[in-house]
């Protein structure tokens, strides 16, 4: 459902250098209130939501860390009436107090799916159709457990998209649709494909067309086509458990928020019941991680690399009417499950067949340091594809290996088979093995040397393409990938960020994360080099080092005030970065340079 509601906002924030902090606390007075919201306040006893969020985007000189940081929390004593209502005030609150973030998340996005152009036709037909498929289903089937659910999250959609709006700029309104979209970026790409109106996708394979390790078309893996690298690090006598996950993606997809929510709803009649704090990286204007990384006060750690599929007959598979996307089921499965079977069978129901992704559930609830073996279930990974799942407890590699690697390619041999990477094996070779690529190599060589935390973040971050013989000299072979470095054809694509937790810290919902491509041996990565592309909101220089977030991170009161509602930026806070004057004159040095040589 959507609430009218008229809100008045204004904000506090810190104006001493470095990173603006935004606090407030969002008030309900009966079931289908009107929130109020009281700037620069946590009330944990009368408030319905509170929040802080700390804009850490900023050079590292003037104490940025690369990463906002969201602390969004719901209030117990006031969600009897309407869980509905209060997952709408959380969504209300984070639009309103990130609204900048968003818009220039959005820009950003959206110039990467479609340049200056119109959303094509046939793509607003999906997405307007998949949201009223999601929304007649609600309507539908009132009082079943899991349409109930996405409820929730629709809920928080709605209120996401009109907290942004009641204080959004008049010429920075945003519709459903385009919230929709940016939610279901990691989905994007397979929906322009099968609808063969992705012109983003077009430019890629001409790219891929000039790579000459591939002749006849087809694209080799790598940072166009590959999305994340993540690994398990079990230590010898099972002494502690590692575990990590590297984003792939466009540089211009660096505008960050790590959030840490905690929604512990009314019907969740105690912890036990249903998952409740979760603790994720994500960006501006989602309601998901979609890096994705997850860590949920249910024990289980969820994180995921993407599978490409080759086999172009899937894509008749996919459609907007009966499924949901990616960003709703991994929620749903976040929300509800305990254990790693019990995600998987919350995920595979209403398969959209798009963001296909091997994903990994480890149990932390399972694991014992020094224990004498590793049980069964501690690691569950689930590969999807167009119209099914497959499954498997894996736990059984890291008895034996003592660690498990992705890398954007399926394990399971069915998978692998029918999504056409045997076929692009037979054709092309080792980069499209399981067991041969060049990651695959890297972390079979590496991972087993890991002895402590250190090591294992410092293995997760690197990139030695260099030196590596394993890399041969591409710096998308690697565990980081640096585009940007490629001799052939740079490109600001690969590796965007790095995040890292063990055990006991991930039981605590705690981890370190890094924003940027690697620069552990590499230059610090600098926009001047492609400073045409659209980065707002972003840093000029990701010189940026492991921050640790933690839930329970200060969330005080700020000690300035600001005079008006929602501001981009604190005074003294480095200027963000404007759009060019005409799209057509930012991307003009880029279309130049990529005709030249194609």
């Amino acid at each position: 459902m959507r609430y009218l509601v008229p809100l008045l906002l204004a904000c506090v924030v810190l104006v001493a250098a470095g990173p603006a902090r935004y606090t407030g606390t969002l008030y309900l007075t009966k079931r289908d209130g009107t929130p109020t919201f009281t700037a620069g306040v946590i009330d944990k006893d009368k408030g319905t939501a509170w929040a802080t969020f700390d804009d850490g985007e900023y050079v590292l000189s003037d104490g940025g860390n690369g990463w906002g940081v969201l602390y969004l929390n719901l209030n117990p004593k006031k969600l009897a009436d309407n869980d509905n209502t209060a997952m709408y005030a959380a969504g209300y609150l984070e639009g309103a107090m990130t609204w900048q973030q968003i818009w220039d998340n959005y820009k950003n996005y959206y110039f990467g799916w479609f340049s200056d152009k119109s959303v094509p036709k046939k793509a607003k037909e999906f997405f307007d159709t998949n949201l009223k498929y999601a929304r007649d289903q609600i309507d539908k089937k009132k009082g079943d457990t899991y349409w109930s659910e996405v409820d929730l999250l629709m809920n928080q959609f709605d209120g996401l998209l009109d907290g942004y709006n009641s204080v959004a700029d008049s010429d920075k309104k945003l519709t459903a649709m385009d919230f929709f979209m940016i939610n279901g970026n990691g989905d994007m790409d397979d929906i322009l494909d099968s609808l063969g109106v992705s012109v983003t996708e077009a430019t890629r394979k001409k790219i891929h067309r000039n790579r000459e390790t591939l002749p006849g078309g087809d694209p080799l893996p790598g940072f166009f086509n590959d999305h994340c690298s993540a690994s398990i690090r079990v230590l010898p006598n099972n002494a502690d458990l590692f575990f990590s996950h590297d984003t792939w993606s466009s540089y211009d997809q660096m505008t960050r928020i790590f959030k840490h929510y905690d929604f512990p709803l009314s019907r969740a009649a105690n912890e036990a019941d249903a998952t409740r704090r979760i603790s994720f990286s994500s960006s501006p204007g989602f309601i998901a991680s979609t890096d994705d990384w997850y860590l949920t006060n249910k024990g289980l750690a969820v994180f995921e690399t993407t599978t490409e599929f080759y086999n172009q007959s899937m894509y008749k598979q996919i459609g907007p009417g009966n499924c949901l996307l990616s960003f709703w089921r991994s929620m749903l499965a976040n929300y509800n499950a305990k254990t790693g079977p019990e995600w998987i069978h919350w995920f595979e129901q209403q398969n959209s067949g798009t963001y296909n992704n091997q994903w990994m559930i480890v149990d932390l609830k399972l694991f014992t340091p020094g224990m004498a073996a590793l049980p069964d279930n501690l690691l569950w990974i689930t590969e999807q594809l167009p119209g099914f799942c497959t499954s498997a407890d894996m736990t059984d590699f890291l008895r034996k290996d003592g660690y498990w690697a992705s890398y954007n390619i399926p394990y399971f041999p069915y998978v692998y088979d029918i999504s056409g990477f045997k076929a692009m094996y037979d054709k092309h070779g080792d980069e499209y093995s399981w067991s041969k690529c060049a990651r695959a190599k890297i972390f079979a060589r590496d991972a087993p040397k890991v002895t402590d935390y250190a090591g294992f973040q410092k293995m997760m971050n690197s990139n030695d393409y260099k030196n590596d013989p394993l890399s041969d000299g591409y710096p998308d072979r690697a565990i980081m990938a640096r585009g940007d470095l490629a001799k052939s054809f740079p490109v600001p694509s690969g590796g965007i960020d790095s995040k890292a937790s063990s055990y006991s810290r991930a039981l605590k919902l705690e981890c370190d994360a890094i924003n940027g491509p690697t620069h552990q041996s590499l230059p610090v990565y600098n926009w001047n080099t492609f400073d045409s592309v659209p980065h707002l909101g972003q840093p000029q220089e990701f010189n940026f080092d492991w921050v640790a977030m933690t839930p329970t991170g200060d969330q005080s009161a700020v000690r300035a005030s600001f005079p008006h509602a929602m501001p981009a930026l604190a005074s003294s806070a480095v200027p963000r970065q404007e759009p060019a004057a005409s799209v057509a004159e930012a991307v003009l040095p880029v279309v130049e340079n990529l005709l030249a040589i194609l």
